[in-house]
């Protein structure tokens, strides 16, 4: 038949998609940031005082101006530390109406004095929250305690 679906499947987006959507900005913006510009976070991130960004690196922000200063002060960082691109892996979605959580692994590809890459993975939670019906970041996570077989 024209245009039916196959049992369980929809033409309509995912519920999800737009969740989806919203941390793939992210992602996006923080390879905008090793690229040396960290403008985009703000169009992915809250506003709200209520937002933290718990880095890889230990640190434990509070507020968008804790926040910003950080990806601001990566935008050189990143160019001297070579890390070339950092990607979501295989994302979970939990969502209810208002919050969203994806959680992932990081893949981080660090460029090497050679000019080769290496890669090595973190664990990352991402909590949105619906601000005039769109999703935005209140909340990053990424550590880099992953279980030894998972370690590069």
């Amino acid at each position: 038949m024209v245009g039916s679906s196959a049992v369980g499947q929809s033409d309509a987006p995912s519920p999800n998609a737009a969740l989806l959507a919203a941390n793939e900005a992210f992602y996006s913006a923080v390879n905008q940031v090793l690229a040396g510009d960290a403008s985009a976070m703000e169009k992915v991130w809250s506003q709200h005082e209520a937002i933290s960004d718990f880095g890889p690196f230990g640190e434990m922000l509070d507020g968008w101006p804790q926040i910003e200063g950080r990806f601001t002060a990566e935008e050189s960082d990143a160019k001297k530390a070579g890390i070339g691109r950092v990607a979501c892996e295989n994302p979970a979605v939990f969502m209810g109406d208002q919050m969203g959580v994806v959680t992932c692994t990081e893949a981080v590809t660090k460029v090497t004095r050679g000019g080769r890459g290496t890669t090595f993975r973190i664990r990352a939670t991402n909590v949105f929250v619906k601000e005039d019906g769109a999703w935005k970041m209140v909340h990053h996570h990424a550590d880099a305690s992953l279980a030894a077989d998972q370690k590069p």
